[in-house]
C-alpha cells in the first residue's frame, strides 16, 4: 500500500511540478513534520511509461463510456500512478527486497509502543595496553561486534531497532584485562548486554587472552553511564 500510495502521490504531484513526498509510518519515529521528502529519481522516468501504460488498458472504456466516462483527467492520472505504484513495487522488490519496510515498520512499532525512538548504538572496549596488529585488532573488534549481538540477552526490542537505525558502533580504549572485567560486571549489574573476547592463541596472544569487550547494542544514554570516561580508540 506504501508503494501504491508513492505512485499514486508521484503521478499526481507530477502535474504541478512539485517536490515528491511521501507519508508513513517513519514519520512517527523521526520527524513531527507532517511528511517525509523522499528522492527518487525514477519516479519522473516512469510516469510517462505509466500514462501510457494507463491509457492502453483504458482504452476500450474510453470507447464504450464516451469522452465524459472513465477515462476523465483525474481517473487517467489515478490510474497512471497506479501503474507506476506498481512498477516502482516491483523495483524495489528486486534491489531491497522487503527489508527497507521491516526496518519502517520496526522502528513505527517501537514508537507506537513507548512513546519515543532512543538513538542505539554498540560500544567496543579494546585493550590498550596489547601490542596488537590492525588486522588483529579489527578481526576481534568484529567478533565482539558479532558475539554481543547472537548472545544478546537484554531487551530484544532495543536490538531490533539497533538493527533497524544504522547499526552505530564506537571504538573506545581500556586500560587492561581487569578494567574490561571490572566493565563487564558493571554492564551485567545495570542490565546492559555484554560480550567479552578471549583469543584463540594461535597467532600474536597466548591463548585465553582478553581482548575486546561490546557492550550494547543498548540505548546510548544507559551505555555512556558506564563507558563515558573512555576516550576514544
Amino acid at each position: 500500500m506504501i508503494v501504491l500510495r508513492l505512485g499514486c502521490w508521484c503521478a499526481l504531484e507530477d502535474q504541478h511540478n512539485v517536490e515528491v513526498k511521501m507519508l508513513c509510518p517513519l514519520q512517527v519515529a523521526i520527524s513531527e513534520k507532517p511528511s517525509i521528502r523522499v528522492n527518487i529519481s525514477q519516479c519522473h522516468e516512469l510516469i510517462p511509461h505509466s500514462v501510457t501504460f494507463a491509457k492502453g488498458i483504458m482504452g476500450d472504456a474510453k470507447d464504450s463510456q464516451g469522452s465524459n466516462g472513465i477515462l476523465s483527467s483525474s481517473n487517467m492520472w489515478l490510474a497512471s500512478g497506479a501503474c507506476l505504484g506498481f512498477a516502482l513495487g516491483w523495483i524495489l522488490r528486486g534491489r531491497t527486497g522487503s527489508s527497507v519496510f521491516r526496518k519502517i515498520r520496526t522502528v513505527a512499532n517501537y514508537a507506537a509502543a513507548h512513546g519515543n525512538v532512543p538513538q542505539t548504538k554498540l560500544v567496543l572496549v579494546a585493550r590498550g595496553d596489547l601490542d596488537m596488529s590492525r588486522g588483529k585488532l579489527a578481526a576481534h573488534c568484529a567478533h565482539a561486534a558479532v558475539g554481543a549481538v547472537e548472545n544478546f540477552n537484554a531487551d530484544r526490542a532495543i536490538l531490533q531497532l539497533w538493527l533497524s537505525t544504522g547499526q552505530a558502533k564506537v571504538v573506545l580504549r581500556g586500560r587492561d584485562a581487569k578494567h574490561l572485567n571490572d566493565i563487564e560486571a558493571t554492564c551485567k549489574a545495570s542490565g546492559l548486554n555484554a560480550f567479552l573476547v578471549h583469543d584463540a592463541g594461535r597467532t600474536e596472544l597466548a591463548a585465553g587472552t582478553s581482548t575486546v569487550l561490546a557492550v550494547g547494542p543498548a540505548e546510548v544514554q544507559k551505555i555512556d553511564t558506564v563507558t563515558r570516561s573512555l576516550k576514544l580508540l
